[in-house]
């Protein structure tokens, strides 16, 4: 994916858990945040609650990409503040799609 998103012109920064994306998202304040819900350490669900209450994070939108495809995951994700909940296998048009679609916003 990240390969892709360079493609596609957009810089891409990899976390392997969720506290290194924390950590790097703290020091980069990003545009746009992919975020996987299982993931080691922290959940992508505590990622995202940890990034609503800090006012520093809570502006910057997120796209989950997952692949729990239960009807209640997703709404939980947009519940907690995520803009998409995508399922894997991801269709990368699609991903793009959303992603100018937050931009336009």
């Amino acid at each position: 994916m990240e390969s892709l998103l360079k493609e596609e012109g957009y810089d891409a920064i990899v976390a392997t858990s969720g506290e290194k994306g924390l950590t790097i998202i703290a020091k980069n304040q990003p545009d746009l945040i992919l975020l996987d819900i299982m993931m080691p350490g922290k959940s992508g669900f505590d990622v995202l609650e940890e990034l609503q209450a800090d006012p520093k994070t809570k502006d910057i939108p997120v796209i989950i990409i997952s692949a729990r495809i239960e009807h209640a995951e997703q709404e939980k994700g947009l519940a907690l503040g995520a803009k998409s909940y995508l399922t894997k296998p991801l269709d990368f048009d699609t991903l793009f799609k959303t992603i100018k679609g937050i931009e336009n916003l």
